[in-house]
């Protein structure tokens, strides 16, 4: 995650001056919804774990290989500078530095925010319950929905950090 987000959000930032609250809201929810993806395989297929992790992580190279061909920075860059001062401002250090922690209570199991805690919480729900479904969805299926839906928290994050200032 910290090898994708600080640099597509960098990227992003040099397409737009106005809107960039947005822009940036938009990348972060697709980024949302891509990391949900390996669910969404599962929820779809009964691929044993092994074959979920290869497809997402051939999805992964092949999104890294269209980055690589289309993807370039924007008209609105920065100074080289921009990034070094960045990491001289206390609060952006300790921002950039709570990507790993963030990387690591994304893997673990007990931790129900995150998807694979909650696709067992999910999973023991309906076995607790004989069976069933989410309105149609198995466990995996409804963790990817729950985790997608935070993209439209990340577009409304965006857009109200426009309207009322990014500080705010």
């Amino acid at each position: 995650m910290a090898g994708a987000y600080p640099p597509a959000m960098k990227i992003m930032a040099t397409w737009s001056r106005e809107g960039r609250g947005l822009a940036i809201g938009i990348l972060i929810g697709a980024l949302t919804v891509g990391s949900a993806v390996p669910y969404l395989i599962r929820g779809l297929t009964d691929l044993p774990w092994r074959h979920v992790l290869l497809a997402a992580s051939l999805l992964a190279i092949a999104g890294g290989a269209v980055v690589r061909a289309f993807v370039r920075e924007g008209p609105h860059r920065f100074p080289s500078r921009a990034s070094t001062c960045a990491w001289r401002a206390r609060s952006s250090a300790i921002a950039a530095l709570a990507w790993p922690a963030s990387a690591i209570s994304a893997t673990c199991g007990s931790c129900t925010p995150c998807g694979r805690g909650s696709a067992r919480f999910l999973a023991a729900s309906l076995e607790a319950r004989g069976g069933g479904s989410y309105a149609g969805l198995n466990a995996s299926a409804a963790t990817f929905l729950v985790i997608a839906i935070g993209a439209l928290g990340c577009w409304i994050g965006g857009w109200a950090s426009d309207r009322w200032g990014r500080t705010r």
